[in-house]
């Protein structure tokens, strides 16, 4: 018996020995990142966009999540939407409150009159980022800022507009504006600009919105006609920047220009080109739709791509309660403004503006979202888009508004439905 526990003590001395002299072999858990919470202001305008901001935030805050919890990237993004805004001070009032809360970056103010708030010091001095999706006013683009328009500016859909007409044979025409708003602006940006085409002639008139058109559509078809007469009935055509309909208080059916243009036999002959600044409805209908139709009146409208990216997101937007058309090209611009500043952040491992000032122009030049290519230039503005290209027809004693070709910004080519043109 004495043996046997010696035998044991020995064996559990042994155990012991082997024991201290071990390597250790602890498996040590692998530390998880640390998750770096952004958040993102935005600011939706007034209230009848705030719904589609609303959508599009919680849909793009979703995704990008979803996008870095796939890649392993120690990132969760956050997109606070303020009210929506009543008056113009109140949204330099709310950019301050999200500076205040160490918010950097503020996606919104859709229209331009939002940056007259004094808003967009904060991004021409670097103090933070902001990003328009559709504010396309030209004044509010500057060189070297954190202050972004991932819409094109002002002049460049009428540039396109310009392009058109060349691309279908117009060698002479003459611009038509009512004389209020930013009209004289863009029309003197034609005069001035380079990179349009180098029409053989071209010139303006205004008129005025608050006179009878009797003595302004006179001149007009006096010039239309010697400008035929020189250049041919197919290489003359009219470009017009159109009236809201606000301005005329009438709804468009009712449009008094083109209801003026009826009577004037050498203003009929040749070809209208105008384009679409703003999203409206286009089918003009009425009185005003039938001389549409005799116009042949093109019009340019931006267009989202079209994808697999846009699909998507435009089946969920129209399955949603409250919005049952098509998102079209400004909502999908908007959207791609989450993904833009989201992709910018996680680049420059930081918010701070002046590392977003590095790379966000090349994130966004990469970026191909439901808009399209996303490429800047040197204001900070967007490049270019794509753009449907629509006119009036009559077919079958209705008049109808038809797509009939289509513009490739990154292909800069034009495509046209020769069977339906004629």
């Amino acid at each position: 018996m004495g043996r046997v526990w010696l035998v044991v003590a020995v064996a559990l001395v042994a155990v012991g020995i082997a024991a201290a002299v071990a390597p250790q072999t602890d498996v040590l858990e692998t530390a998880k990142p640390t998750i770096r919470n952004v958040t993102v202001g935005v600011i939706p305008g007034y209230e009848d966009s705030f719904y589609s901001y609303r959508f599009l935030s919680d849909l793009a805050q979703d995704d990008i999540n979803k996008y870095c919890d796939e890649r392993g990237l120690p990132y969760r993004f956050r997109f606070n939407l303020s009210a929506p805004i009543a008056s113009i001070p109140e949204v330099l009032a709310q950019t301050k409150a999200f500076h205040s809360t160490g918010v950097d970056m503020v996606l919104g103010y859709p229209w331009s009159s939002q940056l007259c708030s004094g808003a967009r010091a904060y991004g021409y001095n670097k103090t933070m980022v902001l990003l328009t999706p559709s504010a396309s006013s030209s004044v509010y683009a500057l060189r070297n800022t954190t202050m972004y328009h991932l819409c094109v500016l002002d002049f460049e859909p009428i540039e396109t507009t310009l392009k058109a007409m060349w691309d279908r044979g117009v060698r002479a025409y003459i611009l038509f504006y009512g004389s209020y708003g930013s009209s004289e602006n863009l029309a003197s940006m034609i005069r001035t600009k380079t990179g349009t085409p180098r029409f053989d002639y071209n010139s303006s008139m205004s008129y005025p919105l608050d006179a009878p058109l009797d003595v302004f559509m006179e001149r007009a078809e006096g010039a239309v006609q010697d400008l035929t007469a020189k250049y041919g009935v197919e290489h003359t055509a009219v470009l017009w920047f159109r009236v809201n309909s606000m301005v005329y208080e009438k709804p468009p059916s009712e449009d008094p220009f083109l209801i003026a243009v009826a009577s004037q036999p050498n203003l009929s002959l040749v070809t209208w080109y105008t384009y679409e600044d703003v999203p409206r409805e286009q089918n003009l209908g009425g009185q005003a739709g039938v001389i549409a139709s005799k116009l042949r009146l093109f019009t340019l409208e931006q267009t989202p791509i079209h994808n697999s990216a846009y699909d998507r997101i435009n089946g969920l937007w129209r399955n949603s309660t409250k919005l049952s058309t098509d998102m079209g090209y400004y909502n999908a611009v908007t959207y791609d403004g989450f993904w833009v500043l989201a992709l910018s952040a996680i680049e420059a491992n930081s918010t701070d503006p002046h590392e977003i000032f590095k790379v966000l122009p090349g994130v966004a030049a990469g970026y191909k979202g439901a808009s399209g290519r996303c490429t800047m230039g040197d204001y900070s503005s967007r490049l270019g888009a794509n753009y449907d290209i629509s006119a009036y027809f009559e077919v079958e004693g209705r008049t109808l508004n038809l797509r009939c070709g289509s513009y490739d910004w990154e292909e800069d080519a034009f495509t046209w439905d020769e069977g339906l043109i004629g």
